[in-house]
């Protein structure tokens, strides 16, 4: 699996009820979405290096992201990262750290946010 999406909503990504989506039609519609806007289309450097660093650091797992209010340690909003997902226990012994970031927070299993456009 290259590609998965959650929402609130659960399988109903976009709220217009379909909830059928498999990676590769989600991958279809997020492309759709995205073919008006030049920018969505163009290269860029530095999301593929920062997708390189993922893959290498993860041991060719993935990262996900959430933006839960209610949680006391919201990760992309406020920290500005995402949790890691590694392959396998090997990858995650040789990424972790032991970081803190200054309000004490553990940096283990974490990455910058992909950078911005």
């Amino acid at each position: 699996m290259l590609l998965a999406y959650s929402n609130g909503g659960r399988d109903d990504v976009f709220q217009d009820g379909r909830t059928d989506w498999t990676v590769e039609t989600l991958a279809d519609r997020f492309i759709e979405l995205a073919q008006p806007y030049a920018a969505a289309s163009g290269s860029d450097p530095a999301y593929v290096a920062w997708l390189a660093e993922l893959r290498r650091r993860t041991g060719g797992g993935a990262f996900w992201m959430y933006e839960d209010a209610m949680s006391r340690q919201t990760m992309w909003p406020e920290r500005g990262l995402v949790c890691l997902w590694y392959a396998g226990a090997e990858a995650a012994r040789a990424d972790s750290t032991g970081a803190v970031d200054d309000n004490g927070w553990t940096l283990d299993g974490t990455m910058r946010v992909p950078p911005a456009r």
